[in-house]
């Protein structure tokens, strides 16, 4: 009973627009219901994004919709190996917003770098060492972009 209703003020937590702001909202719960919630508010600027920014990108560089989901495969696998939540709440942001879910991973994948443009996509360099393998419990993270000359953090 105690966890049925700490689920149900989840849900009502996630959905009330946060007080002072009422064009805010309040991200929480599982990443199905935050998916929700932003797919549904953000519906018509993703559907945008992905037909404009996206689609009608790839199609003007003679890029296909399956190309598009082939050269997202590898990022989709990774993430359904380490990062399962994330699928998870792309799944629903999709669903909510009504567009493909496989075109919207290959969005996600590609679009903030037009790495969707290129055959062999310029990549980044990126890891991660948990707080069980670092000295004094700390967390590493390094990205390096490798296709931009600039400084790195």
């Amino acid at each position: 009973m105690r966890n049925t209703l700490l689920l149900a003020a989840l849900v009502l937590v996630s959905q009330t627009a946060v007080a002072d702001e009422p064009n805010m909202v309040q991200l929480a719960g599982t990443p199905e219901q935050i998916g929700a919630i932003w797919g549904q508010r953000n519906k018509e600027i993703i559907r945008r994004d992905l037909e404009a920014g996206y689609l009608n990108r790839a199609a003007a560089a003679g890029v296909s919709r399956e190309t598009l989901i082939e050269r997202s495969a590898a990022s989709v696998e990774i993430m359904r190996r380490i990062a399962l939540h994330w699928l998870q709440k792309a799944r629903a942001v999709a669903r909510a917003a009504d567009v493909p879910e496989d075109l919207y991973f290959a969005f996600l994948d590609g679009a903030v770098r037009d790495r969707f443009l290129h055959e062999e996509p310029e990549e980044c360099t990126s890891y991660a060492v948990s707080r069980d393998h670092a000295r004094d419990g700390a967390i590493l993270f390094h990205k390096t972009r490798d296709n931009r000359d600039v400084p790195q953090a």
